[in-house]
């Protein structure tokens, strides 16, 4: 007698210890067989395979597609949020100055530039002559059309030996108080005031102390005990003071 596979449908001598077909154990897949004369469609249906790897992929290519879709939303909330604290309550607790004075002094450099424009100071130490530039002169025609070429306009280069006036030192004064001074200077021989600084600092006391760098005018316009609102950003630094 015969036996059939339930996983390919195949008959298969009753001797065989499995499936002539796929070679599933006749334990395993046996399926008995309908009574004689009634249609063989009584055969059971094999059981449905397994999803495949494929459709399960896609799924997690899209959940992974979702979260790093939140975690960018996220991130860009904390950032906004983390560099913009709003809201913090701050006291004015002090003031700083800081005010600089640059002294300056010759010292004799060399330089080099065309003959033409030389300092009227200037030593003079060496002279070449260079290509200063070209021009386009035509030298024939070709086919009833002019030919061009660049010639080599020559000039004087010239190295020369200049005093030029250089930062030597900085004079600085500064006060933790609101009455700011320049600082004292005593100039050398030969020496000048060159260019002045000043700085102003604000000292704020919130949750922790901030200083804030603002404009002299506001600077003095404020006073100690002075109650206002500070936008902080997450490292610490007032962006922001109303």
């Amino acid at each position: 007698m015969e036996w059939t596979c339930r996983f390919c449908g195949t008959r298969t001598a009753a001797e065989r210890a499995s499936c002539r077909s796929c070679g599933a154990a006749r334990d395993a897949a046996a399926v008995a067989l309908p009574p004689a004369g009634e249609a063989a469609a009584a055969v059971e249906a094999a059981p449905s395979p397994p999803a495949g790897p494929k459709a399960s992929g896609k799924r997690r290519v899209a959940l992974l597609a979702a979260i790093a879709v939140i975690a960018a939303a996220l991130g860009a909330a904390t950032s906004y949020f983390g560099n913009r604290r709003g809201g913090e309550t701050v006291t004015v607790a002090g003031f700083e100055w800081e005010r600089t004075v640059e002294v300056e002094d010759k010292d004799t450099v060399r330089e080099e530039t065309w003959a033409d424009e030389v300092p009227e100071e200037a030593h003079l130490v060496a002279r070449r002559r260079q290509v200063h530039h070209t021009e386009r002169e035509q030298v024939g025609t070709r086919k009833g059309q002019p030919v061009y070429r660049e010639r080599p306009v020559y000039a004087d280069r010239v190295a020369y030996d200049i005093d030029r006036w250089r930062v030597v030192r900085t004079a600085k004064a500064t006060g933790r108080d609101q009455s700011p001074r320049w600082p004292d200077i005593r100039l050398n021989l030969g020496e000048r005031e060159g260019k002045r600084g000043e700085t102003y600092v604000v000292v704020l006391q919130g949750q922790r102390t901030y200083r804030m760098r603002v404009p002299r005018e506001q600077w003095q316009g404020m006073h100690e005990g002075q109650i206002g609102t500070a936008v902080v950003d997450a490292a610490g630094a007032v962006r922001e003071l109303r």
